[in-house]
């Protein structure tokens, strides 16, 4: 995950200077927001983290049990850190919202901005301007429209179904000593609003959430550059 620090590392340097390009009260408001939205990327950070930590466990345990559990077992802390991230992946949204709300003066009141307001409002006083092709751009993507919707099934609707898959692979006959590994994968459902949970798409939960991490970081990253022009 070298990369993805590396990722929020710059986005934090990009935030310093776009807070130093501002005069006035605002400029207080847009550190706090900056690095309250670096720090939900970094708590989705650590909540992958512990995702492949927990999916290397138990493809490295030996038996079908889960380790000694405390309030959760692996398990049920696989869904609590899956839930965990998506959380906070949406929230860095949100905040970056409430940055460009300072950053443009709109003036709408801080319980009020939510990342597809300001958009809303970005397009109605700057149309066709750069800010709003770039928050359309990643409104209508598919890896917004996913963290979303992760999010919103987790927070108010249900637990987002995670399966454990259990591959066994054979190996080469010559070894007979071995007669075959296993690999325990760990996949996140295709669409969390279906009540009949959907794997087709075979993402891997831990590689998939550092692909949605990486992808929100840099598309973060585009409108705070464009909002330090």
């Amino acid at each position: 995950m070298s990369g993805i620090d590396e990722s929020v590392k710059l986005l934090e340097q990009r935030c310093d200077a776009l807070a130093s390009k501002i005069r006035g009260r605002r400029v207080g408001r847009i550190h706090l927001y900056a690095r309250g939205m670096l720090q939900k990327l970094r708590q989705a950070e650590y909540a992958l983290g512990q995702l492949v930590q927990l999916v290397s466990s138990l493809s490295n345990r030996t038996d079908s049990t889960d380790a000694t559990p405390t309030v959760l077992n692996e398990r049920q802390q696989i869904g609590y850190h899956n839930d965990s991230f998506w959380t906070f992946l949406f929230s860095a949204y949100e905040i970056l919202a409430q940055i460009i709300n300072q950053t443009q003066s709109y003036g709408i009141r801080e319980k009020d901005v939510a990342f597809n307001r300001v958009t809303e409002a970005v397009k109605r006083r700057a149309p066709n301007s750069r800010l709003q092709r770039k928050l359309d751009k990643i409104k209508k993507s598919h890896h917004y429209g996913y963290v979303s919707k992760y999010r919103h099934c987790s927070n108010h609707r249900r637990p987002i179904c995670v399966g454990v898959d259990l591959r066994e692979f054979r190996v080469n006959e010559a070894y007979e000593d071995v007669s075959g590994s296993k690999d325990t994968v760990v996949l996140i459902c295709d669409d969390p609003y279906h009540m009949t949970p959907k794997f087709k798409k075979m993402r891997e939960l831990h590689k998939y959430c550092a692909d949605e991490l990486n992808n929100a970081t840099t598309m973060i990253a585009t409108v705070i550059d464009e909002l330090l022009k």
